[in-house]
């Protein structure tokens, strides 16, 4: 108690007003807190010390936890979800790879749902997948009238709100939100990022997003130090922002990028 008492309390110095009904959150651009706060320790590591084919990965692609925390790996490269309990122990295998229902063919995202349900995105057969905790397959989801579609997120009503995008002379990127059977509900954002060559500018700004437990949308696009939140019908409530220095993309890091990919595409 002592050492807790005596210690200053930091104070946040941002300003927080209301424009247009919309709340507004500045903050400024030295940090609230100098000295770390909380340090991240490693807990878990699952398949260094187990060499059965239970515990080995060859590419993951991402990563889910449900509320009993369950851990639920989608490996990209073997065409399945490999699903452990909080302990590291293996449980059981989802999925695989083929053209069947619910099977694989190049799976890149994974979530769990509010409504407890496993979400594949299958974007090599432009499906959504559906599962169980369980591992049963219940259902698919087709978006082969879009060329690519990403980072699917669902709500409790399951509303999904995904990226798609298509080419012309640029590449559009397109941030929305979709009824359950893949209708637009609205548009969130759209930008463009010019092809040139036949590849993407890897250092352009990108959009990201999240939504709450409350249906509410959270995304940003990185032009700027801004975070969004939007309700379930898409009107703007919060937008946060801070102030920076922006920071110059040098030739070097440029390069070293550059190199990095071109080594992964000749494995």
């Amino acid at each position: 108690m002592l050492v807790s008492c005596g210690k200053k309390r930091s104070e946040w110095k941002g300003e927080i007003n209301k424009e247009n009904g919309v709340t507004i959150v500045k903050n400024p651009k030295e940090p609230m807190h100098s000295e770390d706060i909380f340090n991240l320790e490693k807990e878990l590591v699952i398949g260094e010390e187990k060499k059965a084919d239970e515990y080995m990965f060859s590419q993951i692609a991402e990563v889910g936890v449900d509320k009993e925390e369950n851990i639920y790996v989608l490996d990209l490269k073997d065409a399945h979800i490999m699903v452990f309990n909080k302990y590291g122990e293996y449980l059981r295998t989802i999925g695989k790879r083929g053209q069947g229902p619910g099977e694989f063919q190049r799976a890149t995202n994974l979530t769990i749902t509010p409504r407890n349900e496993i979400l594949v995105n299958d974007r090599g057969a432009r499906f959504l997948h559906f599962y169980a905790l369980n591992g049963d397959y219940l259902r698919s989801l087709s978006f082969a009238s879009m060329p690519s579609f990403h980072r699917p997120k669902v709500d409790s009503q399951g509303n999904i709100v995904a990226r798609h995008m298509f080419i012309d002379k640029t590449a559009v990127f397109v941030l929305a939100k979709f009824d359950a059977r893949l209708n637009l509900t609205f548009t969130i954002f759209s930008y463009e990022i010019s092809v040139g060559t036949g590849l993407l500018n890897l250092f352009a700004p990108d959009c990201f997003w999240e939504i709450a437990n409350d249906d509410t949308i959270i995304w940003g696009y990185s032009d700027k130090y801004e975070i969004k939140v939007l309700d379930r019908a898409g009107r703007m409530i919060r937008k946060i922002t801070k102030d920076y220095d922006p920071v110059e993309i040098t030739k070097e890091e440029k390069q070293k990028l550059k190199k990095r990919l071109e080594e992964e595409l000749e494995r």
